[in-house]
């Protein structure tokens, strides 16, 4: 097996992303230019040390056109950075959603019709956690046993 460079190592988690292209009709209404919608998605996770973890979510969406509405883009970033205090069960967490406040939409009618609607669907957050793990932090797998089919396999 080929051995992962430090970058590989770091990256857990790859794009994700889609396109679409569909048109729209209404009677008696004439579509005017449609386009793609794209979408991107990129969420990774990185081990900087073994104590510190640092996450992030980016989601961006381009204008597009369905043929009677132009949609503008929108965005989104999150994060997260967790460390874990040195020779303890302690760990420490501060997290943001949608840190810029970039997930907000906003339409537009063709044909010089006077409709605009805008909005924000997300909520913006912060937050910080604290977490202790107590007690056994070992693990024991119990033994397996023998089932009836087992029996039955063997006499195959």
């Amino acid at each position: 097996m080929e051995k992962k460079s430090r970058f590989e190592e770091l990256m857990e988690n790859p794009f994700d992303g889609y396109g679409l292209f569909f048109k729209t009709r209404y009677k008696k209404v004439k579509p005017g230019k449609f386009s793609p919608i794209i979408s991107a998605n990129l969420t990774n996770d990185f081990t900087v040390t073994p104590s510190t973890q640092i996450g992030f979510s980016l989601y961006f969406k381009p204008t597009y056109s369905d043929g009677y509405f132009t949609h503008y883009g929108q965005g989104n970033i999150n994060f997260a950075i967790t460390q874990k205090l040195k020779n303890t069960n302690i760990s420490l967490s501060i997290s943001g959603n949608d840190v810029f406040k970039n997930d907000q939409y906003k339409e537009m009618a063709l044909y010089h019709i006077h409709y605009l609607e805008s909005g924000y669907m997300d909520s913006r957050q912060f937050g910080l956690s604290f977490v202790w793990k107590f007690g056994k932090q070992t693990v024991e797998n119990k033994k397996q046993e023998r089932l009836e089919s087992d029996d039955s396999k063997d006499r195959l």
